[in-house]
């Protein structure tokens, strides 16, 4: 499959800005209070997979494994966030 010249050039600004993010999501990871850092932390690698996922789609060549790599890593962080968010809502059942 090629993809366009001007969808790469998207692509791989979408990886800038998400490696921008995961830097920002980074430093707020490591001043989180020790009982509150799995957000921060699942922020920063939420942003950092995205970027490698975008770039994988973004070189031109055959690198489908790393963009494979990225959307399989994706998809446990999005999976335990999502754990993370019905345990929450279960335990506080007064918070909507």
């Amino acid at each position: 499959m090629d993809i366009p010249a001007a969808l790469r050039w998207i692509l791989l600004a979408c990886a800038l800005i998400s490696l921008f993010l995961a830097v920002r999501a980074l430093r707020a990871a490591l001043r989180a209070a020790p009982g509150a850092r799995t957000e921060p932390w699942l922020d920063t690698t939420d942003h950092a997979v995205s970027a490698f996922l975008s770039a994988g789609l973004a070189l031109p060549g055959e690198h489908w494994g790393l963009s494979l790599g990225g959307l399989g890593c994706l998809g446990v962080v999005l999976a335990w966030r999502g754990v993370r968010a019905v345990r929450g809502r279960r335990a506080n059942p007064d918070a909507a």
